[in-house]
């Protein structure tokens, strides 16, 4: 890639970066808009977590912000893999933008297409950005890709259900809150895995922060699932705190 195509790439991230948060905010804004959230709630999904928690899509759009920004730097010009990582993340923007429309208007089957679709890109992302920094980045750059990557992880598994929910999928039989709590460990075991596998400790947070919100929406209707998904979060807050504990004692010479 020629300096021009790459100051040209990055230039598109950031803008890109900037109409994707700036097209939530407005959309979110229009008369009869209804928020991700509510729509969930609609279909009487399980999975979905109380509304406090889609607040993480701001710190998320924050770090998109600041990684657009430090990639124009004039010190970073050189650096690869800010190239390398131009492309995803641009996708990752309009299908995002993409996504909310598609979800809100209740396309629920091209709504999963687009999140799995995401998914895949949020995965791209983050080893990216974990060869970077076992090749010597700076571990900042983890941050905005490994908070993404856990929100869009749970987000696939409440969009599925939403799915298969709208559908009148009956569970072959088994109680709406016996696969909530199915789904609820494979988030945490995901969480853990890849937490422990990437000796990363963001992504198990967001899970953690997740099925917090999960436990939170049942604590009512569903208790039992409320007590199973405030369990999960716990072990993996332990985990999160083991896994600050080893990065603090073991933090790498970096360089960006």
């Amino acid at each position: 890639m020629t300096r021009s195509q790459s100051t040209l790439l990055r230039q598109a991230v950031l803008v890109v970066i900037l109409l994707n948060v700036a097209f939530n905010y407005i959309y979110d804004k229009l008369p009869g808009a209804v928020s991700i959230a509510e729509v969930s709630r609609s279909y009487h999904d399980l999975f979905t977590p109380a509304g406090y928690v889609f607040a993480i899509w701001g710190i998320i759009y924050l770090s998109f912000i600041i990684y657009g920004i430090v990639q124009l730097r004039r010190a970073n010009r050189e650096v690869a893999y800010f190239d390398s990582l131009g492309v995803p993340l641009l996708l990752v923007n309009v299908l995002g933008s993409a996504w909310i429309v598609v979800f809100t208007q209740g396309c629920m089957a091209l709504s999963v297409v687009i999140i799995v679709a995401t998914l895949l890109l949020g995965l791209r992302q983050f080893l990216l950005a974990n060869a970077s920094v076992n090749g010597g980045a700076s571990r900042w750059l983890l941050v905005p890709f490994s908070l993404f990557f856990g929100w869009i992880s749970v987000a696939v598994i409440a969009n599925i259900t939403v799915l298969l929910v709208s559908v009148g999928w009956s569970g072959f039989g088994l109680a709406a809150s016996t696969w909530v709590t199915a789904l609820i460990a494979v988030a945490a075991v995901l969480g853990g895995v890849i937490g422990a596998n990437f000796k990363n400790f963001i992504y198990p947070a967001v899970i953690s922060w997740a099925l917090t919100g999960i436990g939170y929406a049942r604590r009512a209707d569903f208790p039992e699932v409320a007590k199973i998904a405030c369990i999960w979060a716990g072990i993996l807050a332990l985990m999160v705190v083991a896994l600050l504990v080893r990065s603090f004692k073991h933090t790498p010479t970096s360089r960006s």
